[in-house]
């Protein structure tokens, strides 16, 4: 029975070696958009450069100084995914390629998971007042932001909805700061055919006809978020207890997952613990930050 479960484990392993599934891979970069832009593949493809940039945290300021930065040429293909039940188009770019590009030209980049806080702020109706209609549209909205937000910017965002006193306070706090960790955003309707958006802290607003502000938030968190940093490429080994096929299966998989690690490879193995050595963009302390939030008892 034991050789069985070591064999399982050995083989789960290579299955997760050699494929690591999840937002990120040995060789693509995955970018998603909204199902239904699939009409609008093309164009897509061809206006991707800010979408993968804003993935590896790149700062937009100097990209007029780079020649031939279409990332179109780096494209392998596409397919339809289902993702917590929301069907969205993947897009898959040669992730090897688009890394020496960056190195290459000197661009310091991080795909560091970031959380940020998006505070939303109704000021003439309560969330509660909203009608079926709207109601329904905000979460849709919200939910696919979210989602979207975390498989292509590293991003994790965080809804808060503050009443006019804790509006007045977020506001004065942004104001005495020089970099944030939220977006506020302020939704009025300003007659029954027409939406005001309107984000305080960087004076911009915009108009709509529908309660749709998706492409405007999603655009502020990333110019607030978006930071450059010096490239780091490191590899540790790490020593997986010799538990269970279950834990180690889901241990991989976490790995897999995490934008942050590069790739990780099998070792050794013995009664005890198996051994693998994984590299990643992480200092070790950030390392060990990732890795303290898988939890072994779960």
């Amino acid at each position: 029975m034991k050789k069985i479960r070591l064999f399982a484990i050995i083989y789960i392993f290579f299955v997760f070696s050699l494929n690591c599934f999840g937002q990120e891979s040995n060789k693509y970069v995955l970018i998603y958009e909204d199902f239904e832009k699939i009409s609008e593949i093309q164009e897509l493809i061809e206006n991707s450069n800010t979408k993968i940039l804003e993935k590896y945290g790149v700062s937009l300021k100097d990209l007029d100084l780079l020649e031939n930065l279409e990332f179109e040429r780096f494209f392998i293909g596409y397919q339809v995914r289902i993702i917590d039940e929301i069907k969205l188009l993947e897009m898959k770019y040669d992730r090897s390629r688009i890394e020496n590009f960056l190195i290459a030209n000197n661009l310091s980049f991080s795909v560091i998971k970031r959380d940020m806080k998006a505070y939303i702020f109704f000021p003439d109706v309560s969330m509660p007042q909203l009608d079926e209609v709207e109601q329904g549209q905000l979460d849709s909205q919200l939910e696919m932001l979210k989602l979207i937000s975390s498989l292509n910017h590293n991003i994790n965002i965080k809804y808060e909805y503050p009443n006019r006193s804790e509006f007045e306070e977020i506001l004065k706090t942004a104001a005495g700061k020089e970099s944030l960790d939220f977006v506020l955003i302020v939704i009025q309707k300003e007659n029954p055919d027409l939406w005001k958006i309107n984000f305080p802290v960087s004076k911009r607003v915009f108009k709509n006809e529908s309660l749709d502000f998706h492409d405007f938030l999603i655009d502020e968190i990333i110019s607030i978020s978006t930071k450059s940093r010096e490239i780091i490429r490191n590899k540790f080994i790490l020593e997986i207890p010799f538990r269970d096929s279950d834990m180690v299966e889901n241990l991989l998989g976490f790995l897999a997952s995490r934008n942050e690690v590069i790739s990780f490879s099998f070792k050794s193995l013995n009664s005890k613990y198996i051994e693998l050595e994984y590299e990643t963009y992480l200092s070790k302390t950030e390392a060990e930050k990732m890795l303290s939030e898988f939890r072994w008892q779960e």
